[in-house]
């Protein structure tokens, strides 16, 4: 999560605290914490950005088991930075621990969705190391795998709704909170082979965006996630992958309205490539191009 979208969610929190009540409990100066909300791509010293991730994390509640929340943790942060070392060790260790899936649905959902999560990162976080396991022809591979466990994933919430009645709030809590992610992981797994020409043509893509009315299902799940600033930058390339002009804008509004870093097309937080890098976004750049807004000098950084 981008340092701005994360204090935003902080406020949401600490129940619409004010930014200045925001601002003490991030242990940070309020001018400071105005910068970060305000000025586009506004870098702040790794001390603070810890200091902040550390509040963060003690307020976050998301509904995993501590095991796969503290794994989930480490890969966002290690994903940060593609291609590094410490990353591939980190995928090469998990892909140690995820051997055998559990044999009880919803610790299978888990493993499903960490599976999936392994194999894009494999497949997408290579910061175009030719070196990264092996290079392209290894990538479309993983891309595959993704897809694949996305498929396991959706056929285990099936079964799931089927026989909810045997499920502790918990484990629902789980299932709710996995069901998009799954779905949109899946979809962007598909979408990533046809970038790289494997297995797809975008004729057959853009067909099955509209046919699995996966806008609509995006719009939904920001919704009800709305501090997610993934699904709106996903929503952003592919309503731009299939023309829809209308959502395409109002995706890019939720995720300048998140982090107004994005104002700017060259914005790059880490996780993702920056709107003017991205061929998905062609059609939203082209049709959108007034929104784009230069970046402030890249000598400006805070505390």
């Amino acid at each position: 999560m981008t340092i701005p979208v994360l204090v935003r969610h902080m406020k949401h929190l600490l129940h619409n605290a004010t930014w200045e009540e925001v601002a003490v409990v991030l242990g940070i100066d309020s001018k400071l914490l105005w910068s970060i909300r305000n000025v586009p791509g506004y870098r702040v010293s790794k001390r603070t950005r810890e200091s902040i991730l550390q509040s963060y994390k003690s307020r976050l509640q998301i509904p995993l088991p501590k095991w796969a929340l503290c794994w989930r943790e480490t890969l966002i942060e290690l994903k940060a930075r593609p291609g590094i070392g410490e990353l591939r060790r980190f995928l090469d260790y998990s892909e140690g621990l995820l051997v055998l899936e559990p044999a009880d649905p919803v610790g299978a959902l888990i493993y499903s969705y960490m599976r999936m999560l392994v194999e894009l990162t494999k497949a997408l976080s290579h910061n175009k190391n030719s070196g990264w396991y092996d290079g392209p022809k290894n990538w479309k591979k993983f891309l595959r795998l993704a897809e694949l466990q996305g498929v396991r994933g959706m056929i285990l919430l099936n079964s799931l709704d089927a026989d909810d009645t045997k499920l502790t709030d918990e484990e629902k809590a789980i299932v709710g909170w996995l069901r998009p992610i799954i779905f949109i992981n899946w979809v962007q797994a598909i979408v990533e082979q046809q970038k790289l020409h494997y297995r797809r043509t975008r004729e057959s893509v853009k067909k099955l965006l509209v046919d699995k009315q996966v806008i609509q299902v995006l719009k939904k799940a920001l919704e009800a996630n709305p501090y997610s600033w993934q699904l709106a930058y996903n929503g952003v390339e592919l309503a731009s992958f299939i023309e829809d002009a209308e959502s395409a804008h109002w995706f890019y509004e939720r995720l300048v309205e998140l982090d107004v870093g994005f104002s700017s097309f060259d914005y790059c937080p880490g996780e993702v490539v920056a709107i003017s890098k991205e061929p998905g976004m062609a059609f939203f750049r082209l049709r959108y191009a007034h929104l784009d807004k230069p970046l402030p000098s890249k000598g400006e950084k805070g505390e």
